[in-house]
């Protein structure tokens, strides 16, 4: 079964493969809308990927956590840190700093 997926999606055209992903990307914003609020703020795929894993669904959760709490989530490293640091001083907001 799973051959003849990977051979059906080897015979689409280019435009094809877009028209695919273009559905799947507004489907997933339909199941996960908050994957569209974190990216319209320019956070990347990736880091908006790891906070939603870490149930971090728009900007303002950020302020729950420290710069450090933040570093542990898996597949969040300094360019996602980055990100979120230039997100927050976009909305004037801060990060925890006490436990």
């Amino acid at each position: 079964m799973l051959n003849e997926i990977v051979e059906f999606l080897r015979k689409l055209s280019d435009e094809e493969t877009k028209e695919m992903n273009r559905i799947i990307q507004e489907e997933a914003i339909k199941t996960y809308p908050q994957i569209e609020t974190l990216r319209r703020n320019g956070l990347s795929t990736r880091t908006v990927n790891a906070l939603i894993n870490n149930d971090v669904t728009n900007v303002y959760h950020l302020t729950n956590y420290k710069k450090y709490d933040l570093l542990k989530f898996r597949n969040f490293g300094k360019n996602s840190l980055d990100e979120c640091e230039n997100i927050m001083e976009k909305f004037n907001l801060q990060f925890r700093k006490w436990p």
